[in-house]
């Protein structure tokens, strides 16, 4: 996993509102977190019932297929599930 995404969930997890780290950042917003990477939303958390176990997630690329972009996206899979490629790739 990406240190930088991996510092940002763990600040999404501690109940910080947002974080940046270099070209990645994340704000959350009442029961949603937003990962962002160069100004794109990459992944989108929306927690059910303030359960942090319980969420859906959306990954998106925004037309980005660059190696970085899919590293990054492979990094909110291994924390969040699901596989990015069938979402981004549709």
């Amino acid at each position: 996993m990406l240190k930088a995404v991996e510092n940002l969930i763990v600040a999404n997890n501690e109940g910080k509102k947002h974080a940046k780290q270099g070209n990645h950042y994340f704000e959350r917003i009442g029961n949603v977190a937003k990962f962002y990477y160069h100004s794109t939303c990459v992944c989108e958390v929306t927690y059910k019932n303030s359960n942090p176990n319980s969420f859906t997630v959306k990954y998106a690329n925004g037309g980005w297929n660059t190696s970085s972009t899919n590293r990054t996206l492979s990094s909110y899979c291994e924390c969040f599930g699901g596989d990015w490629k069938k979402q981004v790739n549709k």
